[in-house]
């Protein structure tokens, strides 16, 4: 099915909490390696419908929005030609200029953000907003599907961590049970 689609979609909200990470570190002789601090969304779909998106990341602490350290980020997504099986188009944000960061892997397409300016005020929650819609003034496609249709996304968050050379992580574990030989 080909024509044009008028669609907005509800906003997708994602909150990533980093309060925890940030105690969990403390005392590790490491820190927080914030050149390589990176997302990666992926959106999965088997309908071929021209995406207008708004990507927004917002820091918070202890509860309130960090002002003035919001990012935003205007998209326009072209999804692969429709068929059953759900393609994948995969954006990389990070801090490098555009097509220069050698940390992203193969098969995404980089976004560059100020994300330094945004973890800089050490935020304890990051939430990530997409409002989107089909574009109006573009051609979509829809492959009939009997499985019905997917439109799925993903994020993962990527604050990489640097060790001093005298960092030492202690692992304990008690196996109950253990047999006297092995």
């Amino acid at each position: 099915v080909v024509g044009k689609v008028d669609y907005q979609i509800e906003p997708i909200v994602e909150e990533i909490e980093l309060g925890s990470l940030l105690k969990d570190i403390d005392g590790l002789e490491a820190t927080l390696d914030l050149n390589r601090f990176s997302l990666a969304i992926d959106l999965k779909t088997n309908i071929s419908v021209p995406i207008l998106a708004d990507l927004s990341i917002i820091p918070y602490k202890d509860g309130a929005v960090i002002s003035g350290r919001e990012l935003k980020k205007n998209l326009e997504i072209t999804m692969p030609e429709a068929t059953d099986e759900p393609a994948l188009v995969r954006f990389w944000i990070s801090n490098y200029p555009q097509g220069e960061d050698k940390y992203m892997p193969a098969g995404y397409e980089h976004i560059s953000l100020d994300l330094l300016s945004l973890i800089a005020a050490m935020p304890d929650k990051i939430e990530l907003v997409l409002n989107a819609g089909t574009d109006p003034e573009k051609t979509a496609s829809i492959a009939p599907s009997e499985d019905g249709y997917v439109l799925e996304a993903e994020y993962a968050l990527s604050l990489p961590l640097e060790f001093g050379e005298d960092a030492a992580i202690e692992f304990r574990q008690v196996i109950d049970d253990l047999p006297v030989e092995l």
